[in-house]
């Protein structure tokens, strides 16, 4: 299986007061994706609120989401977890569901040496040999970087470790990515500031928080850059980073779900202790809302 493309960094849908995961929901999210264009999932990470997740309910999402996607897109579900004999049965459940691979993040909160590092990543690995495994670096929130190093150990050493979404903002790096991993490896830039300049610097693809609510830009962007319209492209992630600056980065996934209750999809909101957008805030949602579709970047309700 080729991953490529734009995933979208799904948001988790909620029942009304929070308090359980919602099937319904998730089924009419996920319709809403795709018939938007997206090329993949990328379910239950950052975007998802996995840390404010129980084991049980990741189990539930998990079979709730391979169900409804079936075969029609790429589903990669996070499995990462501070505890390696967590991510294991994360891992061995996703594959029993049939999830068409997983991601893993560095644990968080002790610093990990190197040799830590790998040995927690092959271990769930290696546990899923027949899986494809994504490694997710996010080291502005797990502390614990995923060098090019510590990536290329692992990937000689477990041959089903196939791709990476770097979520970082360092360009260097991401280069020294692609010359270490080589071009099978599949590179997914998860910062969207960075969406155009890395898919030029040779991303195989996009993994999104902003597709969660709006689809249609990184589907453009992507779009446009794959026929060579680097104007076209340009101009998408022009819009991207008005979205990204006219937001509150504080309270990023309650805007991501009040922008899809604004365009008639309903999940939740955000669990606490994660900040909820005020009265004020879902008036200038509403209104980012309104401005995108009378410039046509979104199509009327």
């Amino acid at each position: 299986m080729k991953f490529n493309g734009v995933f979208v960094a799904m948001v988790t849908p909620y029942s009304d007061d929070g308090s359980s995961i919602s099937s319904p929901r998730i089924r009419e999210y996920v319709e809403f994706l795709l018939a938007r264009g997206v090329h993949g999932l990328f379910a239950l990470g950052t975007t998802g609120e996995w840390p404010l997740l129980s084991i049980e309910e990741r189990l539930q999402a998990t079979e709730n989401l391979v169900s409804v996607v079936g075969k029609r897109v790429p589903l990669i579900v996070h499995c990462g977890a501070n505890s390696t004999q967590t991510a294991v049965r994360l891992a061995r459940h996703a594959r029993d569901a049939e999830a068409s691979a997983i991601s893993l993040i560095a644990p968080s909160f002790y610093r990990l040496t190197d040799d830590a590092l790998v040995g927690h990543f092959a271990v769930v690995a290696e546990a899923v040999p027949e899986l494809p495994v994504f490694l997710y670096n996010i080291p502005s929130h797990t502390g614990n970087d995923i060098t090019p190093a510590i990536a290329a150990r692992v990937a000689a050493r477990c041959s089903n470790v196939v791709g990476m979404k770097y979520s970082g903002d360092d360009f260097l790096r991401f280069r020294c990515y692609r010359k270490l991993l080589g071009s099978d490896f599949a590179l997914f830039c998860g910062n969207d500031s960075f969406a155009l300049p890395w898919l030029v610097e040779g991303a195989d693809g996009l993994v999104s928080g902003n597709a969660s609510a709006y689809p249609e830009v990184l589907v453009g962007l992507h779009e446009s850059f794959r026929k060579a319209s680097l104007r076209g492209a340009k101009r998408a992630q022009e819009v991207l980073d008005e979205i990204i600056e006219d937001r509150d980065a504080g309270s990023e996934l309650s805007v991501f779900k009040n922008i899809l209750a604004c365009r008639g999809v309903s999940v939740g909101d955000v669990r606490p202790p994660l900040p909820r957008i005020g009265q004020n805030g879902l008036s200038v949602c509403l209104r980012q809302v309104e401005h995108l579709v009378d410039r046509g970047v979104l199509p009327a309700q």
